[in-house]
Protein backbone atom coordinates (compact mmCIF):
# COMPACT_ATOMS: atom_id res chain seq x y z
CA UNK A 1 0.00 0.00 0.00
CA UNK A 2 1.39 3.65 -1.15
CA UNK A 3 1.11 6.13 1.47
CA UNK A 4 0.08 9.93 0.36
CA UNK A 5 0.73 13.01 2.33
CA UNK A 6 -2.00 15.48 0.60
CA UNK A 7 -3.06 18.94 2.20
CA UNK A 8 -5.98 20.33 1.94
CA UNK A 9 -6.10 23.99 2.11
CA UNK A 10 -8.31 26.86 4.09
CA UNK A 11 -11.16 27.99 2.25
CA UNK A 12 -10.00 31.52 3.02
CA UNK A 13 -7.04 33.04 1.30
CA UNK A 14 -4.58 34.03 3.81
CA UNK A 15 -1.25 36.16 3.48
CA UNK A 16 1.97 33.93 2.36
CA UNK A 17 -0.26 30.91 1.40
CA UNK A 18 1.99 30.59 -2.01
CA UNK A 19 5.15 29.95 -0.02
CA UNK A 20 3.62 27.69 2.47
CA UNK A 21 2.20 25.58 -0.31
CA UNK A 22 5.73 25.52 -1.87
CA UNK A 23 7.95 24.66 1.30
CA UNK A 24 4.76 21.84 2.19
CA UNK A 25 5.68 20.35 -1.09
CA UNK A 26 9.64 21.07 -0.69
CA UNK A 27 9.41 19.15 2.29
CA UNK A 28 7.52 16.45 0.75
CA UNK A 29 4.22 16.61 0.67
CA UNK A 30 2.87 14.55 -2.22
CA UNK A 31 0.06 17.22 -3.07
CA UNK A 32 -2.19 20.14 -2.39
CA UNK A 33 -5.70 20.81 -2.95
CA UNK A 34 -6.59 24.22 -3.32
CA UNK A 35 -10.02 23.90 -1.84
CA UNK A 36 -11.78 27.63 -2.30
CA UNK A 37 -15.12 27.07 -2.39
CA UNK A 38 -17.08 30.24 -4.24
CA UNK A 39 -13.88 31.90 -4.49
CA UNK A 40 -13.59 34.47 -7.37
CA UNK A 41 -11.70 33.45 -10.10
CA UNK A 42 -10.07 36.70 -9.98
CA UNK A 43 -8.78 35.85 -6.43
CA UNK A 44 -7.94 31.79 -7.64
CA UNK A 45 -5.73 33.35 -10.31
CA UNK A 46 -3.86 35.49 -7.93
CA UNK A 47 -3.04 32.81 -5.87
CA UNK A 48 -1.76 30.31 -8.87
CA UNK A 49 -0.38 33.45 -10.19
CA UNK A 50 1.92 33.54 -7.22
CA UNK A 51 2.76 29.94 -7.12
CA UNK A 52 3.71 29.71 -10.57
CA UNK A 53 6.27 32.55 -10.37
CA UNK A 54 7.80 31.05 -7.23
CA UNK A 55 7.92 27.83 -8.75
CA UNK A 56 6.26 26.71 -11.63
CA UNK A 57 8.02 22.93 -11.17
CA UNK A 58 5.16 22.81 -8.48
CA UNK A 59 1.89 23.35 -10.25
CA UNK A 60 1.60 19.20 -11.00
CA UNK A 61 1.21 18.69 -8.04
CA UNK A 62 -1.48 21.33 -7.08
CA UNK A 63 -5.11 20.09 -7.56
CA UNK A 64 -8.04 22.71 -7.83
CA UNK A 65 -11.15 22.02 -6.29
CA UNK A 66 -12.62 24.74 -7.35
CA UNK A 67 -12.52 27.06 -10.44
CA UNK A 68 -11.64 23.80 -12.27
CA UNK A 69 -11.32 25.29 -15.44
CA UNK A 70 -8.10 26.81 -14.69
CA UNK A 71 -6.25 23.89 -13.91
CA UNK A 72 -5.04 23.27 -18.18
CA UNK A 73 -4.46 26.94 -18.19
CA UNK A 74 -2.14 26.77 -15.48
CA UNK A 75 -0.60 23.36 -15.92
CA UNK A 76 -2.06 21.92 -12.53
CA UNK A 77 -2.17 18.31 -12.16
CA UNK A 78 -5.37 17.69 -10.85
CA UNK A 79 -8.74 18.43 -10.73
CA UNK A 80 -11.13 17.32 -7.30
CA UNK A 81 -14.52 16.25 -7.72
CA UNK A 82 -17.62 16.90 -5.61
CA UNK A 83 -21.03 17.81 -5.84
CA UNK A 84 -20.14 21.74 -6.42
CA UNK A 85 -18.13 20.61 -9.54
CA UNK A 86 -19.40 16.78 -10.52
CA UNK A 87 -17.79 16.91 -14.24
CA UNK A 88 -14.42 16.80 -15.42
CA UNK A 89 -13.33 19.90 -17.27
CA UNK A 90 -13.41 19.39 -20.85
CA UNK A 91 -10.20 18.31 -22.64
CA UNK A 92 -8.81 18.09 -19.21
CA UNK A 93 -6.01 14.94 -18.99
CA UNK A 94 -4.48 15.11 -15.84
CA UNK A 95 -5.23 13.39 -11.72
CA UNK A 96 -8.96 13.00 -11.03
CA UNK A 97 -10.28 12.70 -7.52
CA UNK A 98 -13.30 12.87 -5.82
CA UNK A 99 -15.10 13.23 -2.05
CA UNK A 100 -17.30 10.06 -1.56
CA UNK A 101 -19.12 9.95 1.45
CA UNK A 102 -20.14 6.48 1.45
CA UNK A 103 -19.52 3.01 0.42
CA UNK A 104 -21.90 2.89 -2.78
CA UNK A 105 -19.73 6.17 -3.96
CA UNK A 106 -16.67 4.49 -3.72
CA UNK A 107 -17.90 1.79 -5.97
CA UNK A 108 -19.32 4.17 -8.12
CA UNK A 109 -16.36 6.57 -8.67
CA UNK A 110 -13.54 3.34 -9.11
CA UNK A 111 -12.39 5.00 -12.03
CA UNK A 112 -10.36 7.88 -10.58
CA UNK A 113 -7.39 8.17 -9.98
CA UNK A 114 -7.85 8.41 -5.82
CA UNK A 115 -10.81 9.07 -3.85
CA UNK A 116 -11.76 11.06 -0.46
CA UNK A 117 -13.87 9.03 1.92
CA UNK A 118 -15.62 11.18 4.79
CA UNK A 119 -16.31 11.84 7.49
CA UNK A 120 -14.37 8.96 8.68
CA UNK A 121 -14.45 10.99 12.45
CA UNK A 122 -16.97 13.28 14.14
CA UNK A 123 -15.78 16.53 12.31
CA UNK A 124 -14.77 19.88 14.23
CA UNK A 125 -15.55 22.39 11.72
CA UNK A 126 -18.73 21.06 10.51
CA UNK A 127 -21.64 20.80 13.27
CA UNK A 128 -23.38 18.04 12.84
CA UNK A 129 -21.46 16.41 10.48
CA UNK A 130 -20.68 12.99 12.68
CA UNK A 131 -18.71 9.86 11.65
CA UNK A 132 -20.68 7.48 9.05
CA UNK A 133 -18.65 4.47 9.21
CA UNK A 134 -17.59 1.73 12.04
CA UNK A 135 -14.39 -0.22 11.65
CA UNK A 136 -16.22 -3.44 11.05
CA UNK A 137 -17.54 -1.81 7.90
CA UNK A 138 -14.01 -0.45 6.66
CA UNK A 139 -12.42 -3.79 7.14
CA UNK A 140 -15.49 -5.37 5.36
CA UNK A 141 -15.31 -2.79 2.42
CA UNK A 142 -11.95 -3.27 2.27
CA UNK A 143 -11.93 -7.20 1.97
CA UNK A 144 -13.95 -7.40 -0.98
CA UNK A 145 -12.03 -4.62 -2.71
CA UNK A 146 -13.82 -1.14 -1.84
CA UNK A 147 -11.53 0.54 0.27
CA UNK A 148 -8.01 0.43 -1.35
CA UNK A 149 -4.52 2.50 -1.63
CA UNK A 150 -6.78 5.17 -3.64
CA UNK A 151 -9.11 5.79 -0.74
CA UNK A 152 -7.42 9.06 1.64
CA UNK A 153 -9.17 8.85 4.44
CA UNK A 154 -9.75 12.39 5.76
CA UNK A 155 -9.60 12.59 9.71
CA UNK A 156 -5.81 13.44 10.83
CA UNK A 157 -6.20 10.68 14.06
CA UNK A 158 -3.24 12.17 15.56
CA UNK A 159 -3.58 15.94 15.59
CA UNK A 160 -7.19 15.27 16.65
CA UNK A 161 -5.98 13.01 19.30
CA UNK A 162 -3.23 15.95 20.41
CA UNK A 163 -6.31 18.08 20.37
CA UNK A 164 -8.50 16.45 22.51
CA UNK A 165 -5.78 15.37 25.02
CA UNK A 166 -5.10 19.12 25.24
CA UNK A 167 -7.73 21.08 26.69
CA UNK A 168 -7.27 24.44 27.78
CA UNK A 169 -7.23 23.72 31.57
CA UNK A 170 -4.18 21.31 31.60
CA UNK A 171 -1.09 23.55 32.57
CA UNK A 172 2.14 24.29 30.23
CA UNK A 173 4.13 21.28 31.91
CA UNK A 174 1.29 18.82 30.95
CA UNK A 175 0.97 19.65 27.57
CA UNK A 176 4.39 19.50 27.05
CA UNK A 177 5.09 15.92 28.32
CA UNK A 178 1.49 14.89 26.69
CA UNK A 179 2.84 16.45 23.35
CA UNK A 180 6.69 14.67 23.49
CA UNK A 181 4.67 11.45 24.37
CA UNK A 182 2.25 11.64 21.44
CA UNK A 183 5.50 12.53 19.01
CA UNK A 184 7.42 9.39 20.14
CA UNK A 185 4.38 7.36 19.17
CA UNK A 186 4.11 8.98 16.12
CA UNK A 187 7.25 8.40 15.33
CA UNK A 188 7.13 4.61 15.89
CA UNK A 189 4.35 4.24 14.24
CA UNK A 190 5.28 5.64 11.13
CA UNK A 191 8.59 3.36 11.24
CA UNK A 192 6.10 0.81 11.52
CA UNK A 193 4.25 1.79 8.64
CA UNK A 194 7.72 2.21 6.54
CA UNK A 195 6.47 5.93 5.97
CA UNK A 196 8.65 9.04 6.75
CA UNK A 197 8.51 10.64 10.65
CA UNK A 198 9.38 13.53 9.73
CA UNK A 199 6.57 14.22 6.48
CA UNK A 200 4.20 12.27 9.00
CA UNK A 201 4.52 15.07 11.83
CA UNK A 202 4.53 17.61 9.55
CA UNK A 203 0.97 16.47 8.80
CA UNK A 204 0.13 16.10 12.36
CA UNK A 205 0.98 19.14 13.40
CA UNK A 206 -0.75 20.84 10.05
CA UNK A 207 -4.31 19.49 11.59
CA UNK A 208 -3.48 20.03 14.98
CA UNK A 209 -2.53 23.51 14.22
CA UNK A 210 -6.03 24.30 12.21
CA UNK A 211 -8.04 22.77 14.72
CA UNK A 212 -7.06 23.71 17.86
CA UNK A 213 -5.99 27.58 17.03
CA UNK A 214 -2.74 27.23 19.61
CA UNK A 215 0.81 28.30 18.47
CA UNK A 216 1.84 28.57 21.85
CA UNK A 217 2.47 24.80 22.32
CA UNK A 218 4.86 24.66 19.26
CA UNK A 219 7.32 27.40 20.26
CA UNK A 220 7.54 25.87 23.78
CA UNK A 221 8.09 22.80 21.63
CA UNK A 222 11.08 24.90 19.88
CA UNK A 223 13.16 25.51 23.34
Amino acid sequence: MTMRLVVITRPDFGAGEAETIRELLDGGIDRVHLRKPYAPEAAMRRLLDRLDRLDPAVMPRITLQDCLGLAAEYGAGGVHLNARHPATPQGFRGLVSRSCHSLAELKEHAACDYLFLSPIFDSISKAGYTARFTGEMLQEAAAHGIVNDRVLALGGVFGLLMKLLMPQKRSTDNKLIIAIALLFTFCGVCALLGISPLLGCMAMGTVYTNIADDDKLFKQLNY
